[in-house]
């Protein structure tokens, strides 16, 4: 007997706010430039809604500077392993310069 399909995971949809400064993009790309690429990179993932992105002082928090949410819920989510895996990706785009 054949196994039916797995079916699609569903796609996780999310908000994004990611504060941008010379500790976590790539020397080289700083201001507005490193807003643009981000955005853009971050916009292009599946799932993505609202994105906002901004260049600004460090934050003494080391996980700060990244924040997700499920689209339109406005709670930050840090423990479900699908947001930690859209942590560490958006994590290596950022330090890619938004290339991913």
């Amino acid at each position: 007997m054949i196994a039916p399909p797995t079916p699609p995971a569903a796609l996780l949809e999310f908000d994004a706010c990611i504060d941008l400064n010379q500790h976590n993009t790539p020397a080289g790309i700083a201001g507005e430039e490193a807003v643009r690429r981000v955005r853009a990179a971050v916009e292009d993932l599946p799932g993505a809604a609202w994105v906002s992105v901004e260049w600004c002082a460090p934050s003494p928090s080391t996980l700060s500077w990244l924040r997700l949410f499920r689209r339109g819920d406005g709670r930050e989510r840090t423990e479900e392993p699908a947001f930690q895996d859209l942590r560490e990706r958006i994590t290596r785009l950022v330090r890619a310069g938004g290339h991913g």
